[in-house]
This record gives C-alpha cells, sequence and structure tokens, in this order.
C-alpha cells in the first residue's frame, strides 16, 4: 500500500469512477490518507518522468499540485499528487517502497483534507485503469491495512546537497533567526523525529536538533528513509 500502516479512503467521491459537478467531473484515481504515516510510498518500481508543480491554471495539472509520475515496468504510469513535498527528481529509478514525498493537500485537493490522489494509466498516459488492484485498497470508503505496533518506527534524514541549514524553527530565515544552528553534512544520515508543512526535525547530538527544509519548488535537500 502507499502508506505504511493503515491506508484510508474516507469519503465515497474519493472512490475510482466517481463524478462530481453533477457528473460533469470524472474522478480518475483514489485519495487515500495515511493514518499512521504521512509518507508516500511507490507502489511499483520503475523511473519518475515528472516530479513537479504546475502553476499554470490553463494545464489541468495544476489541480494535482505537487506529483510524482512512475512508469513502470510495464509501460503502465503511477501518478501520486496533491503531496505536501516531493522527495524525488525525474530520471531517478525507485523501487517498490520507495519515499516519494509527503502526504499534503496542495493542487486542487477535494475536502480540503491531506490525502495523496493515486491514480493508474495505461502507457498511453491518458487512459485511466481502475488502480484497487494496484493500490491494495478496495474501491470504497473504507480502511484498510493494521496499525504498526507503537514505537517500531525509526526514521533518518539525509541531506542531498551541502551547506543545508539546520534552524531554530520552521519559519526562521536568514534575517530572524539569528545564525543557523548548525550546517549538515551531505550524505550523513541524522535521526528524524518529526516532519511538520515540509520541514524536518532533526537530531544532531543527544540534546540537540533543529529543523530543516525538505523540499522546495524543484530542489529536494533530504531523503527521509526508515531505518
Amino acid at each position: 500500500m502507499i502508506f505504511k500502516g493503515r491506508n484510508q479512503i474516507p469519503y465515497a467521491y474519493g472512490c475510482y469512477g466517481y463524478t462530481r459537478g453533477g457528473g460533469k467531473t470524472w474522478h480518475g484515481g483514489q485519495d487515500i490518507v495515511g493514518l499512521d504515516d504521512v509518507r508516500v510510498r511507490a507502489l511499483r518500481g520503475g523511473t519518475v518522468v515528472q516530479s513537479r508543480i504546475v502553476t499554470d491554471h490553463s494545464n489541468l495539472t495544476w489541480e494535482w499540485g505537487n506529483y510524482v509520475t512512475v512508469r513502470t515496468a510495464s509501460g503502465e504510469q503511477d501518478i501520486y499528487a496533491h503531496l505536501d513535498s516531493r522527495a524525488v527528481v525525474a530520471g531517478q529509478t525507485v523501487k517498490a517502497g520507495d519515499m516519494l514525498g509527503i502526504m499534503g493537500s496542495t493542487g486542487n485537493a477535494a475536502g480540503g483534507y491531506k490525502h495523496t490522489h493515486y491514480e493508474r494509466r495505461k502507457a498511453d498516459g491518458k487512459t485511466a485503469v481502475d488502480p484497487s488492484a494496484v493500490s491494495g485498497c478496495a474501491n470504497k470508503a473504507g480502511t484498510y491495512g493494521e496499525a504498526p505496533s507503537a514505537g517500531d518506527r525509526q526514521y533518518t534524514a539525509t541531506p542531498l546537497v551541502g551547506g543545508l541549514r539546520l534552524r531554530p524553527y520552521p519559519e526562521a530565515s536568514d534575517d530572524n533567526c539569528n545564525g543557523a544552528l548548525a550546517v549538515l553534512e551531505k550524505g550523513k544520515a541524522y535521526p528524524l523525529v518529526q516532519t511538520r508543512n515540509g520541514w524536518a526535525f532533526l537530531r544532531t547530538g543527544e540534546n540537540s536538533g533543529g529543523w530543516a527544509c525538505i523540499s522546495e519548488a524543484d530542489s529536494t535537500y533530504l531523503s527521509i528513509e526508515e531505518v
């Protein structure tokens, strides 16, 4: 499934094939919420062909907000939309279970709640297919999967760039944080405590830590993995 632990389709309108606006708008995927995890994981391996956000409303993909498209070995395309942030770039090879981003509500996310719109398309990139056989969630409102045991999940965050600064709080900038707490080492894995709105709180020592930006625009700064 997309999320570790419980995956939920809260509302019937989040199912594949639902129509909105009096039947005018076709819903081509499933809107899935991670109840125990916010990290969106690839359901199938392949090549990332798109990792972006579109702001031009003349391009209908603006409705997906931050989204990632993976082309699988069969040629089908898996689309993960409304992400809060993205953790992969176009051209990258991923395998099933790899983290693609963080669940969010960017773009035209129905209902205003954080979720991931998962869409499965044929090799033509246009024809939608019922995604339930791949998502592990039946095409109806409900909760699927089991909650993980308490305390069995630990994560690390690895800087993908040099000079990434650690801040005392997410909103801190060069002008108001009185200097960075630390400069993180590229390629070093730091214990991850929590994420919030595209930021990650990392531990750099037993009693020290701070916030680092996960990604912004088309740049990804941290790779988050389960230990």
